[in-house]
């Protein structure tokens, strides 16, 4: 590997790790994800200004949906595919809204390796409200 070649440079490295992927593989791309930032080297969740490096890690993602009857706020709980060993890092955002176009304001506090609750609210009564999520841990079982 020269020094201007990577994972994401022009010689396709980050191509050929991402024709490698299936559903249980395990991340090997190391590099891909240089540091992380925390207080607790296993709880990616754990706020801090240590900083890690990465080793055995996963990301999983997904497209949650809440519905029920005209409310103001709402939660929905989000089951990873997989269970990470501790509490990972998560991000989210919402993406439609029922009627459309309503802005929505939501939390995500930690749960547990296996599970994620989003809270919601907003100033209008929604019917259904959808969430687009990533999540990146160690990996567990």
């Amino acid at each position: 590997m020269s020094t201007f070649d990577d994972e994401f440079g022009e010689d396709g490295g980050f191509g050929e790790w991402l024709s490698g992927l299936r559903p249980g593989h395990k991340v090997t791309g190391g590099r891909l994800l240089r540091y992380r930032q925390g207080s607790d080297p296993r709880d990616w969740s754990a706020a801090g200004g240590s900083k890690y490096l990465p080793r055995d890690w996963q990301m999983q993602c997904g497209t949650e949906k809440w519905t029920g009857a005209a409310a103001v706020a709402g939660a929905l709980e989000i089951d990873y595919p997989v269970a990470f060993a501790d509490p990972p890092v998560f991000l989210a955002t919402c993406i439609n809204t029922t009627p459309l176009f309503q802005r929505v304001q939501f939390q995500c506090p930690v749960q547990s390796a296996a599970t994620q609750e989003i809270y919601w609210w907003a100033a209008a009564n929604l019917t259904r409200v959808d969430f687009c999520w990533l999540a990146l841990g160690p990996i567990g079982m």
